[in-house]
C-alpha cells in the first residue's frame, strides 16, 4: 500500500490551468440550458431569485465543483494503491477529458451522481480494513442502488440493458420479422421449424444483450468518436493519441501491477458497468464512470518513462496531450452545432428572437413542440408565458387559415407541410411568404432534429 498522503493545495495548483481553460471555453460557447438543467433552474426562478443566466452559471459552477471533488476523492483513494505521480497524472487526464467538460457544462444530475459515487467508493476503501464484511457489502450495495435510482428512477424502461431482458420486447421483434418476410412478393419458402431455431425470443434477447455488452468495450466511443467512420457525434472520454498510453498502462498493470491495484481497477470498472447498464443517452454519459479506471490505466503508462530518455519521453507525451486539448477546444468553438444538441440551440434562437419582438402586438403565438418542451424554455427566456397567448404545440399551416394577428416559430415543414425526404430547397422560403406571412427571423440548423420538417427554423407573422 502506498502511504504518500495527497496535498490538496498542490493538487489544486496543478488543476488551475484546466479550470481556467474550461471556464473560458464554457463562457465562449455559452450553450443554452439543457432540459436537465431547466428542471433545477425553473423552481429557483419561480421564487423570484436571481437572473436566469446567472442562475444557470451558478448551477454549472456547482456541477464543476462536484466533479472536482470527485477528482479529489479519486486521488485520495488511488494513492493508497498507486504512487502520487500516477494518481496526479490520472486526475489531470480526466480533467482534460472532453467528456468531463460536457458533464459539468450540461449534466448537473450526472455530475452529482459521479461525485456521490466517488465519495462512497472513497469511504469504502478507507474503512475496508476496519469494518466488518456486512458494512463493506452495505457500501457497495449503496453505490449500485444509487446508480440505479438516479439513472432509471425505478423505471426499467429507462435502462437500455434491463429493457433488453424483457422477453415481451423480443417476442414483438420475432413477430415483426416473420410478418416482414411472409409479406414479400418473392420469398424463399423455408420450413418454419428451422426458422424458429434462429427466430425466437430467447435468441433475440441474447443477441441484444451481447450487443449492449460489446458497447461497454467500444473503443470508438472511448477514444476515437471524433473521427468515427459513421460521423456519429459524442464527446470522447480520452483523446485518440492517448490510446497508445492506454495500451502501455494496461500492459504494465497486467505484468507488474499488484493484486490490490488490479482489484481496485476491477471494482471501478464494475461500477462503471452498472452505470452503463442503467443509463440511457449518448455514449459519453453511459460510459462516464469509466473515466476513473481508464484514467488510472492511462496514467500507469508513465512507468515506462522511468528509464532511458526520461525527460524526452515526458515532453513528448505532454506535447501530444497539449495538442489534443487545443485541437479539441478549437473544434468545440468552431463546430459548435456539430458537438452540441441542436434542439437546445433551436429554442435559444427562437426565444432570443422573440425577445426582440413586441409580443403584445399578437393575439396568439405558436411555438413548435417537435423537439422538446417549449414551455420550459419560454419560462426561462420570457418568464411570463400565459396559456391564452402562447400555444406550445406543433402547428400545420397547410390547413390553418387565420385572419388574426398571429406569430409562428417553428420548422419550415410546419409552414409548408412535411416532406418524406426532409429536403426543402432555398426557394421554399418564398413559398412561406406566399402564404401571407412575413418572415422576421430564420436560421438553418446543422442536424436534422425534426426529420421530415427540414433544417430551417422560421419565425414569421401573419400579415
Amino acid at each position: 500500500m502506498i502511504n504518500n498522503k495527497p496535498k490538496k493545495a498542490k493538487l489544486l495548483l496543478y488543476h488551475l490551468p484546466f479550470i481556467f481553460l474550461q471556464i473560458l471555453l464554457a463562457s465562449l460557447i455559452n450553450h443554452p440550458p439543457t432540459p436537465e438543467q431547466l428542471t433545477l433552474i425553473l423552481p429557483v426562478l419561480k421564487l423570484g431569485i436571481g437572473i436566469p443566466a446567472i442562475v444557470l452559471w451558478c448551477l454549472r459552477l456547482l456541477s464543476y465543483l462536484l466533479l472536482l471533488l470527485s477528482l479529489l476523492y479519486l486521488y485520495q483513494t488511488s494513492h493508497k494503491y498507486f504512487d502520487a505521480k500516477i494518481s496526479l497524472f490520472s486526475s489531470l487526464l480526466i480533467h482534460a477529458s472532453p467528456a468531463f467538460f460536457s458533464l459539468w457544462f450540461l449534466h448537473p444530475f450526472v455530475s452529482f451522481a459521479i461525485c456521490l459515487t466517488s465519495w462512497l467508493v472513497k469511504n469504502y476503501y478507507y474503512r475496508k480494513n476496519t469494518q466488518p464484511i456486512q458494512r463493506q457489502i452495505f457500501y457497495l450495495g449503496s453505490i449500485f442502488l444509487l446508480l440505479f435510482i438516479i439513472n432509471t428512477n425505478f423505471h426499467i424502461q429507462k435502462s437500455p440493458f434491463l429493457d433488453k431482458i424483457k422477453l415481451s420486447r423480443s417476442q414483438e421483434e420475432v413477430i415483426k420479422r416473420f410478418m416482414k418476410e411472409d409479406t414479400l412478393k418473392e420469398r424463399i419458402k423455408f420450413p418454419i421449424f428451422f426458422r424458429r431455431i434462429s427466430y425466437n425470443k430467447y435468441y433475440f434477447t441474447y443477441k441484444d444483450l451481447i450487443k449492449e455488452i460489446i458497447g461497454f468495450f467500444d473503443l470508438e466511443s472511448i477514444f476515437f468518436q471524433e473521427i468515427h467512420p459513421l460521423s456519429q457525434k459524442s464527446f470522447v472520454l480520452f483523446f485518440w493519441p492517448e490510446f497508445l498510453l492506454f495500451l502501455l498502462g494496461l500492459y504494465w498493470l497486467i505484468a507488474h501491477g499488484s493484486t490490490s491495484q488490479k482489484k481496485y481497477i476491477t471494482l471501478l470498472t464494475i461500477i462503471a458497468g452498472i452505470n452503463f447498464a442503467t443509463r440511457s443517452g449518448p455514449p459519453y454519459l453511459r460510459l462516464s464512470l469509466l473515466l476513473f479506471p481508464l484514467g488510472l490505466i492511462v496514467a500507469s503508462s508513465i512507468k515506462f518513462m522511468e528509464s532511458g530518455a526520461k525527460k524526452i519521453k515526458k515532453a513528448a507525451v505532454g506535447l501530444i496531450i497539449l495538442y489534443s486539448i487545443i485541437t479539441n477546444y478549437y473544434s468545440l468553438l468552431q463546430n459548435y452545432q456539430f458537438w452540441f444538441d441542436n434542439r437546445e440551440i433551436a429554442y435559444d434562437f427562437i426565444y432570443q428572437s422573440l425577445q426582440e419582438i413586441n409580443l403584445q402586438n399578437y393575439n396568439k403565438i405558436y411555438i413548435t413542440s417537435l423537439i422538446g418542451d417549449p414551455r420550459s424554455y419560454c419560462l426561462y427566456y420570457l418568464k411570463d408565458c400565459p396559456e391564452e397567448k402562447f400555444s406550445f404545440h406543433s402547428f400545420d399551416l397547410t390547413s390553418k387559415n387565420s385572419q388574426t394577428k398571429e406569430l409562428y416559430a417553428g420548422f419550415i415543414g410546419e409552414f409548408l407541410g412535411k416532406r418524406i425526404d426532409n429536403i426543402f430547397p432555398p426557394a421554399a422560403t418564398e413559398e412561406v411568404r406566399g402564404k401571407s406571412l412575413r418572415i422576421l427571423y430564420q436560421k438553418k440548423l446543422r442536424d436534422s432534429v425534426a426529420f421530415q420538417y427540414g433544417h430551417q427554423l422560421i419565425i414569421a407573422e401573419k400579415q
